[in-house]
């Protein structure tokens, strides 16, 4: 079972979480999804039965409703996180992904002084979202030679409508946008003017779902990952300053 991070809403809903299995099974396998929600509470409290037909590859991940109780109302903490379970399996072993949680964004501002955690987005399809936790999306980067100092943009794809994204270079963050209804986003950020020459990593990064790249590169690269080639803008000059200071 995959964990999953939602907005809050204004209104009574249902999200979504994927239970899935390791591999397609050649017999029938059922198990019981159970939340452990409040009924005053943002996620209520539910007990469904998951089923999973033999042997057909893209079925082995289930998506399953749970349900919400959204507000127009402030709250007093950023996320609200509900225990989700699996229990009772037929015909599979329960792994070490039985636990999960649904975490719940206050989307109507806060009463208190928490710092209030980024949009999460629209929740899409459950189990697509799993997968492509694997097939990250894609970066690419407007200069993969930019000097220090310089701007660079960069776009990703890969995201849900509304998701914050942000833009670092290292343990610093250099912008911040939202992506489209297409699940796209371009952030243009300024380099450090200190930036040591070579090859930097620049990383697209979704952090209210730790939606972190899985690939590093020194071109174009994957899902929130631009490999830029930092260098500098006139080598002869530097080489020219380097003789004249050994003289």
């Amino acid at each position: 079972m995959a964990a999953a991070t939602a907005e809050e809403g204004a209104a009574p809903g249902t999200d979504t979480v994927a239970v899935y299995l390791s591999r397609p099974s050649a017999t029938p396998v059922t198990a019981y999804l159970t939340v452990i929600g409040s009924t005053t509470g943002k996620v209520g409290v539910a007990m469904r039965q998951v089923a999973f037909s033999p042997g057909v590859p893209r079925r082995h991940c289930r998506t399953v409703p749970v349900p919400v109780t959204g507000d127009t109302l402030a709250g007093t903490g950023p996320t609200t996180a509900y225990k989700i379970a699996v229990s009772d399996a037929a015909g599979a072993v329960l792994g070490g992904h039985d636990f999960a949680a649904v975490t719940v964004r206050e989307d109507d501002g806060l009463t208190g002084t928490a710092t209030p955690v980024p949009p999460v987005g629209a929740q899409g399809d459950a189990c697509a979202e799993f997968r492509a936790l694997s097939h990250p999306g894609r970066a690419t980067v407007s200069d993969s030679t930019p000097a220090p100092g310089g701007t660079v943009s960069v776009r990703a794809t890969g995201y849900r409508d509304g998701e914050s994204v942000s833009l670092t270079l290292g343990p610093a963050t250099l912008a911040t946008g939202l992506a489209d209804a297409r699940g796209a986003v371009r952030l243009t950020a300024t380099l450090p003017a200190d930036q040591p020459y070579g090859t930097a990593l620049l990383t697209a990064l979704a952090p209210a779902r730790a939606t972190r790249p899985r690939r590093r590169s020194t071109s174009p690269g994957r899902t929130g990952v631009g490999g830029t080639d930092i260098r500098a803008p006139y080598r002869g000059v530097s080489r020219r300053l380097t003789r004249s200071a050994g003289q």
